[in-house]
């Protein structure tokens, strides 16, 4: 005979009738031999709404009375789950059991939810020789599953799911087969399920060997079920309550549709899958009444089943109860499948399932065990990314690690973003997508602080004389301390706040048959191509440090006086922009080469020279000083042709006017590897400076500049780049969409600069005064700042 449910009030014990099934049966609480015991207290449990955090982003917030009236929620981390936006929306979970109230508000139950066929429940009460049961088993089951959260009484797992609840006695997708003298209604709930969209099909009911009716009532008609193994044929998760005899195995039922799964290769090879579930206490301990794992341990999982709280009805009117049954174990998994589902709609009952195998925590013996299976139901865990997340870029199926992505932008790109970083999909190892802000591990170098450590150069610490092959040697020593990033919160490494360096400088000089040369390195092409004699005595300003002719690698530089007006120089440079330390794509860390030429021409008038200089620029690697790796990369390369126009005009014997305008034109290799960003435009950059110049007549040898500097700015760059939007539900892969990004920073940096010079013999003292607007082409933002210092030479 199938197993009561016991009803316990003021601790005196009534029994309650439940029924049996003959062939596909189902028992109360999932499990012969003990049904799902529940208590009524002398004070019902009663939820009281108290106001949460306002923070739906916070699991606190939904820790209310209803979410805590019992502790079953809480221990498998659902709140985690709610916090991320994840509620078993637009779901439907397919509930077969019996006695359900399709007229609460406590379940949202879908189109197609239908009740007992009278003459189906008449016809298994023949068959069987006894009455069934009319307690609510039902409902309690699928308020544990979707119960709406609503501060009233308690909710489910999947609070904002449908339940398409199906009666066993609702006679659907009824056919009839004849057997000698009997009639066979087989009734095929799965496949009506199924067919109105339920991806998880919950069964609290079962039968064990001792379930079976020896001599059955002999009568012509018999109600039968059809095979679960339909709901796993067709792609759901079938989950099943283990039993409530305190056996080493599930009971028979659960054996049977395990079996016959793995013999038609349904768990093995289908995209529907199959659990069994067991109870545990609010311990995590295996509760005494519960069927175990046993052989049945790789597909079998345990959630809270005892002492939970579920609403009921006794002979005293419907309320909130307190009872045990591995029925009430079930449908915790099946809520949580109903959450995966609706995150991740593209992926298999199959996918899901191993999901919440893989995520459960272990439990028992290390390990599956033959007691707890896999472990205990963790949804935290479960919509949690697995294994190494990786970006989609343009081969899907081969996503690149997020933690290799990696961008470091020049200062002539500013703030300008290619692409929304707050917002990027990465795939973990189950194929789920989950979105990203790396903004993070995007170094903008608009986000250094001025560097003034351009002031302290001083072209000659250390001059050798002249050798008889007419060849000088300098050497000099300049502390280059690169300036902080901000604590700012897109910096990748927030513990790598500051590099310094000792840049040591050294060149050669010589004239040989009019030609003047130099080679060395340490030195910028700017300044050595800038007239030495005249530049000695002016303060050294912001501009030196912007523009293509910047660089301070190994050098070379030759001119020639072809009159007594007109020079001609070339020079050429090559140096290497310096890696990102500890960055873990080693891509980042390496340095990479670059290589400048230009070709002078300097004009002298009565009051007025004009200097014109051409170029080009060649970087590997790179563009403008920005480079990417991981997918982020945005050139194997780029070539940048330039032209720089510099005006001197004398207004007075002691005050003159400088002007310099610099504008190149990008031209950026396609990259060969996997990356978003593919192709960038050719575009043009611009820098310019005016100066107001002066040497004070009453103090000797001191000077001073008014000027105001536009930094090399990017003015037009475009990027293409291939955005992950969404998953597609028939290929289960990301589309990607191609869209155009403008690489233009936000503002225009505008520095004015006050600078005063004194030079004595062999030592100089200067004071600096510098604004940047815009600073970093970001728009808003200002940077002033100020140095005095002094120097002397040796």
């Amino acid at each position: 005979m199938a197993p009561n449910i016991r009803i316990y009030i003021n601790q005196l014990a009534q029994s309650s009738s439940c029924f049996l099934i003959l062939l596909i049966a189902a028992s109360c609480g999932g499990g012969g031999g003990g049904g799902s015991s529940f208590v009524r207290p002398d004070n019902q449990v009663n939820a009281v709404f108290t106001p949460p955090p306002t923070s739906d982003q916070n699991p606190e917030f939904y820790r209310t009375s209803e979410f805590n009236v019992a502790y079953n929620l809480g221990a498998i981390g659902a709140e985690y789950a709610y916090a991320k936006g994840y509620t078993g929306e637009g779901v439907t979970i397919g509930i077969l059991d019996f006695n359900f109230d399709l007229t609460s508000s406590e379940l949202n139950y879908a189109p197609g939810s239908i009740g007992i066929n009278q003459t189906f429940l008449d016809m298994y009460e023949a068959q069987i020789g006894e009455e069934s049961s009319d307690e609510p088993h039902g409902h309690a089951v699928a308020v544990f599953a979707a119960g709406a959260r609503n501060m009233v009484g308690t909710h489910g797992v999947a609070y904002d799911a449908n339940v398409l609840a199906v009666d066993y006695f609702s006679g659907v997708n009824i056919e009839l087969i004849q057997e000698g003298s009997i009639t066979y209604h087989v009734s095929n709930p799965y496949t009506y399920m199924t067919n109105r969209g339920a991806r998880v099909v919950n069964i609290s009911i079962g039968y064990d060997d001792d379930d079976i009716i020896s001599n059955p009532p002999q009568v012509a008609e018999k109600y039968v079920t059809a095979s679960p193994l339909y709901a796993i044929d067709r792609g759901a998760i079938l989950v099943a309550a283990a039993g409530n005899s305190g056996d080493q195995d599930p009971m028979l039922s659960n054996l049977e549709i395990m079996d016959d799964a793995v013999n038609t290769g349904l768990i093995n090879s289908g995209s529907g899958a199959f659990i069994i579930v067991g109870s545990v206490d609010k311990n995590n301990v295996i509760s005494d009444f519960s069927d175990r794992a046993g052989r049945a341990q790789e597909i079998y999982l345990v959630a809270p089943g005892e002492q939970v709280v579920f609403p009921f009805r006794d002979e005293n009117g419907p309320g909130l109860f307190i009872g045990d049954g591995t029925s009430f174990s079930a449908p915790h998994v099946s809520g949580a499948a109903a959450i995966l589902f609706e995150r991740w709609p593209q992926l298999t009952g199959q996918a899901i399932a191993n999901i919440l195998f893989d995520t459960a925590t272990d439990l028992g013996a290390p390990g599956t065990d033959t007691v707890y299976g896999r472990g205990l139901l963790n949804l935290r865990a479960a919509v949690e990314p697995a294994g190494i997340v990786g970006t989609t870029i343009s081969d899907p199926s081969a996503p690149a690690p997020l933690g290799q992505l990696g961008m470091v932008l020049g200062p002539a790109f500013g703030d300008a973003s290619p692409y929304p970083f707050n917002r990027v999909m990465g795939l973990d190892s189950y194929a789920r997508e989950y979105y990203y802000d790396l903004r993070g591990q995007i170094i903008d170098q608009s986000l250094l602080e001025p560097n003034l450590s351009y002031l302290m150069n001083n072209y000659s610490n250390l001059t050798v004389s002249a050798t008889p092959l007419g060849v000088n040697a300098s050497f000099y020593i300049v502390e280059n301390e690169q300036s902080r990033l901000n604590n700012d919160s897109r910096s990748l490494f927030p513990g790598e706040t500051r590099h310094d360096e000792q840049l040591t400088a050294f060149a050669l000089q010589g004239n040989s048959m009019g030609w003047e040369w130099h080679l060395g390195t340490g030195l910028s092409l700017a300044s050595l191509l800038n007239n030495r004699k005249q530049e000695q005595f002016k303060p050294q300003t912001l501009s030196i440090q912007h523009g293509f002719l910047a660089s301070n690698g190994v050098f070379a530089t030759t001119s020639y006086n072809v009159s007594q007006q007109t020079k001609f120089a070339v020079g050429i440079d090559m140096d290497s922009i310096e890696g990102v330390a500890y960055h873990p794509n080693p891509v980042l860390r390496e340095q990479q080469n670059r290589f400048v030429s230009a070709f002078q021409l300097i004009h002298g008038f009565n009051d007025a020279v004009i200097d014109v200089r051409f170029g080009a620029m060649f970087e590997e690697a790179s563009v403008l000083g920005s480079r990417g790796a991981g997918g982020f990369g945005i050139g194997n390369g780029s070539t940048t042709g330039f032209i720089t126009l510099n005006g001197n005009y004398r207004l007075s014997p002691f005050i003159s006017i400088e002007g310099h305008i610099e504008s190149g034109v990008t031209m950026v290799e396609k990259m060969e590897e996997a990356s978003y960003f593919n192709p960038i435009n050719n575009f043009i950059s611009t820098s310019w400076t005016v100066q107001l110049l002066g040497r004070d007549p009453g103090f000797k040898n001191s000077s001073w500049i008014l000027g105001i500097t536009q930094p090399l700015r990017v003015e037009n760059a475009r990027v293409t780049a291939k955005v992950a939007t969404h998953i597609d539900l028939a290929s289960k892969l990301p589309v990607l969409e191609n869209k155009q990004f403008s690489l233009t920073p936000s503002g225009r940096e505008i520095a004015f600069e006050a600078a005063w010079r004194y030079q004595q013999n062999k030592w100089m003292a200067q004071a600096s005064i510098i604004n940047r607007l815009d600073a970093g082409h970001v728009a808003g933002r200002s940077n002033p700042s100020g140095m005095l210092f002094f120097q002397s030479r040796f």
